[in-house]
């Protein structure tokens, strides 16, 4: 197994390149690759390639690696049979939902900003006050995201489904 950039993406190319670039991609890419890649990070160890994200196995362990609370939320759409915790640069905490078909990300982080990570153009867009707290509902009819802060942390949950304004309120109102 690889240990190195160079030796990664030499993995990468011998068994996805050749098998599906044409011969042009194949010399444009390799190229790429050994003038521009390599020479600068080509020798950097893969574990020090890691892009800030770390797996933690609980909402408590999350909220340790954060540096603020993070709960689980007490309510769903549907029922969760997976759930996994994620620190994004020590910065923001991340739980993923996932259920039969459904999937619904959670983050929290310091400040006020929009902290999804959701960049898509939406028909919709509502306010709604939920506990004092300003909150903006996207979606395409129905709503998939919702964005907020208590003025101390930022908040999003996005679901892969939309739902009435009626419904996010609960949800929302639900977030500790």
């Amino acid at each position: 197994t690889a240990k190195t950039i160079r030796e990664l993406l030499e993995e990468y190319i011998n068994i996805y390149g050749i098998n599906t670039w044409a011969l042009s991609t194949y010399e444009s890419r390799r190229a790429l690759i050994d003038n521009y890649i390599n020479p600068i990070i080509g020798d950097m160890p893969l574990e020090q390639a890691t892009p800030g994200l770390t797996e933690c196995a609980s909402a408590g362990e999350l909220s340790g690696a954060v540096g603020f609370p993070v709960s689980d939320l007490s309510v769903l759409p549907f029922e969760a049979t997976e759930v996994s915790y994620l620190s994004l640069w020590g910065e923001l905490a991340q739980i993923q939902y996932l259920g039969a078909e459904e999937q619904a990300v959670f983050r929290k982080s310091a400040g006020t900003g929009d902290n999804s990570g959701d960049y898509n153009r939406y028909e919709t867009a509502k306010e709604i006050s939920v506990r004092g707290n300003t909150v903006t509902l996207k979606g395409n009819g129905g709503y998939c995201l919702a964005v907020w802060s208590d003025g101390t942390y930022a908040y999003s949950l996005s679901l892969s489904f939309e739902l009435p304004a009626e419904q996010w309120s609960e949800l929302v109102a639900a977030v500790r």
